[in-house]
């Protein structure tokens, strides 16, 4: 009972939550307790009235909440047993919103690190198969992409987006759906590394623009070899640039 007065505790503190999205909030506010190891493993929530009450949300909200969380592994409901916090393995960790949680409560050294690695493993291929597969359609949507970048490089949340375009377009021409399905976590890795970044380096966009221009010429080239090492020694500058960010971050 001490563990769920302390849960109650944590869900009614003062948070910046937006409640237009009543049950997305509701998952909001209990994984980045579940993230941030204030709800351990194994501890059993509050009943659903309680919680909701103490959420001031409805129950259908905090049930939609709930729901959630189960799907992405972060809590298990069981009959007579009750609502409980998963351990970490468990968590659907490669799910586009569990990533972003994650990033806002505990973007570690060497889970950021995981994802760059997967990142170096996954994007060469698709690049290797995007040599080989891409038509005319893809050719001008990497184009378009990478002159979106040159375009707006003094704009980092233009830039942003456009280098965005630019590796899910090859991810695209790849024309594989298992590395397609990967896109929604290189995004997220790619969106919360450039925010990262641009806060101590914010024209760093600039620097990388030679890479991304050889990968794509690698590309149109159908230069599988070429195309590969380039994405690989693009990803891994990136990790470094990352994690350097990462260390001259102001402490909460």
């Amino acid at each position: 009972m001490a563990y769920m007065g302390k849960t109650l505790e944590l869900l009614q503190a003062p948070n910046n939550v937006n409640r237009r999205r009543l049950h997305g909030s509701v998952a909001h506010e209990i994984a980045v307790l579940i993230i941030g190891g204030s709800l351990p493993p194994g501890e059993v929530l509050p009943n659903e009235d309680t919680l909701s009450a103490a959420l001031n949300v409805s129950r259908t909200a905090y049930r939609e909440g709930i729901r959630t969380l189960v799907a992405k592994g972060l809590l298990s409901a069981r009959p007579k047993v009750g609502t409980t916090v998963n351990p970490r393995a468990s968590w659907n960790i490669l799910d586009g919103d569990v990533l972003s949680w994650y990033f806002e409560v505990a973007p570690d050294p060497a889970f950021i690190t995981s994802l760059f690695e997967l990142r170096s493993i996954v994007e060469p291929a698709a690049a290797r198969f995007a040599c080989e597969r891409h038509g005319p359609d893809e050719a001008t949507m990497m184009k378009a992409a990478l002159e979106g970048m040159k375009q707006s490089h003094t704009a980092p949340h233009l830039i942003l987006e456009a280098d965005l375009a630019f590796h899910r377009a090859i991810l695209v021409s790849s024309k594989n759906e298992a590395i397609l399905a990967l896109s929604s976590v290189i995004e997220s890795t790619l969106r919360w590394s450039a925010r990262l970044k641009v806060l101590t380096s914010p024209r760093i966009y600039e620097s990388s623009l030679p890479e991304h221009e050889s990968v794509l010429e690698a590309i149109l080239a159908r230069d599988s070899a070429g195309a590969a090492e380039q994405l690989r020694v693009l990803v891994e500058r990136a990790l470094r640039q990352t994690l350097e960010a990462l260390e001259q971050r102001p402490a909460d």
